[in-house]
């Protein structure tokens, strides 16, 4: 069973090792947009040397026209850049590390086996012991290399915004309208009728490209499928994932959130569980110390729509090996892999602070996200709903009493970070 190669460096793997055209699909863009380049002088030249009443050309040469060559500049040098730039990213270095992390994490939980089996002689068990301590080390680095690395990639969002400043920048639907725009008026006022061809070769060329889908809050979206095979980008630039049909809206405590979308509402679960006594406080004697147990639960039940258990579960770790450790000093990272999880439908158990100081812990369940958050990025723990394993209370974290994440180094713990457990 893996320890340090969890879920989410899994389903990166696994997206990169799908994504083999990518880079190809990438150049293949960029050549078109020379392309788009050549339409466009071809155009100029033809409205330069044509019949055109004086205002038309003027209107056409001095601001129509520009703003389409400007806004290809800002995809060419922005965007596709930027583009370029995190395929190498991550097609080099973050699946060499991903790879590495996986080969190093099944090493590591080779010799953990061999070790438990207790079936070696004093001086084997020595040797790998020291194995698996200098693996530890490793595993813990290349962890956070990995974290910083995908970092890096994500630090790639937005258009430069040097690019965009000096440009005449316009939204996806602006851009449209000025394309549609020039053509109309192409065709109200064009005299000679031989060079109606440019014009169809320029039409073609930006629905070839669909530039407007390339354009949208100055930033990146993949079309559909038959638009680009970018739809299957690795990672999300200025997405809301949120959207994608495994959350849901919902109106609670007087704040709108998506939360995930389970069998039964996240409401009803609440109340069911509550009702079912699955909680610590129905029996605090019992149950008093096993939150991350409880926590386990609903986030087991949610996911998987069960809606028979009860409090002894907890008490049993029933669903203990349905999750699987994350670490990370990052703090943004940690919300960032929370965010990841809710947009997957998969509610996240999450260390928080037992009491006021935060020196002690305690561990809840993240069942949604402020409907205002917009991406990874932006994602703070302000914006959390949790299910709270001690009352099986829907809980806002923004309040002067909600719960707050602490780390293992403000707990006594043994890890110095953001400590999630993840469905697998």
């Amino acid at each position: 069973m893996s320890k340090y190669f969890t879920s989410v460096y899994k389903n990166y793997l696994d997206k990169i090792e799908l994504d083999k055209n990518i880079e190809t699909n990438c150049n293949a863009l960029i050549d078109k947009m020379a392309s788009l380049d050549t339409s466009l002088n071809n155009f100029t030249r033809s409205i330069e040397n044509s019949s055109w009443n004086e205002q038309c050309k003027d209107q056409l040469l001095q601001s129509l026209i520009p703003n389409i060559r400007n806004n290809s500049a800002v995809l060419k040098n922005g965007v596709l850049n930027n583009l370029n730039t995190v395929i190498k990213l991550v097609k080099n270095d973050l699946y060499e590390m991903l790879v590495e992390l996986k080969e190093k994490d099944d090493e590591y939980c080779e010799y953990q086996e061999k070790i438990a089996k207790e079936e070696l002689n004093s001086s084997d068990a020595s040797y790998l012991k020291g194995k698996v301590e200098a693996l530890d080390k490793l595993l813990v680095n290349l962890v956070k290399n990995i974290d910083s690395k995908i970092l890096e990639i994500k630090s790639y969002n937005n258009i430069d915004t040097s690019v965009k400043a000096s440009s005449s920048y316009l939204s996806d639907v602006d851009l449209q309208l000025t394309i549609d725009e020039l053509i109309k008026l192409y065709k109200d006022t064009h005299i000679d009728s031989e060079d109606d061809s440019i014009l169809g070769k320029l039409k073609a060329q930006v629905e070839e490209n669909k530039i407007k889908k390339l354009f949208s809050s100055n930033n990146l979206k993949a079309g559909s499928k038959e638009d680009s095979d970018l739809s299957s980008m690795t990672l999300e630039y200025g997405n809301n994932a949120l959207n994608n049909g495994n959350c849901i809206d919902m109106s609670l405590l007087g704040c709108d959130w998506k939360v995930v979308n389970t069998a039964l509402s996240v409401s009803e679960y609440a109340t069911d569980a509550y009702n079912r006594g699955i909680r610590q406080n129905s029996n605090s004697e019992r149950y008093g110390d096993l939150c991350l147990a409880f926590s386990y639960v609903h986030a087991s039940n949610l996911y998987n729509g069960s809606t028979g258990d009860n409090a002894e579960s907890a008490y049993n770790w029933n669903h203990a090996g349905e999750f699987t450790d994350y670490f990370c000093d990052d703090k943004q990272q940690t919300l960032g892999v929370v965010y990841e999880q809710i947009s997957e439908g998969k509610p996240v158990v999450m260390q928080v602070n037992g009491n006021k100081s935060g020196t002690s812990r305690h561990f809840v369940t993240v069942v949604g996200i402020k409907n205002s958050v917009q991406n990874a990025a932006s994602v703070t723990e302000d914006d959390l709903l949790i299910l709270d394993s001690w009352d099986c209370n829907l809980e806002r974290m923004d309040t002067e009493t909600s719960r707050f994440m602490t780390t293992g180094s403000q707990t006594n713990k043994s890890y110095s970070g953001y400590y999630l457990r993840l469905l697998k």
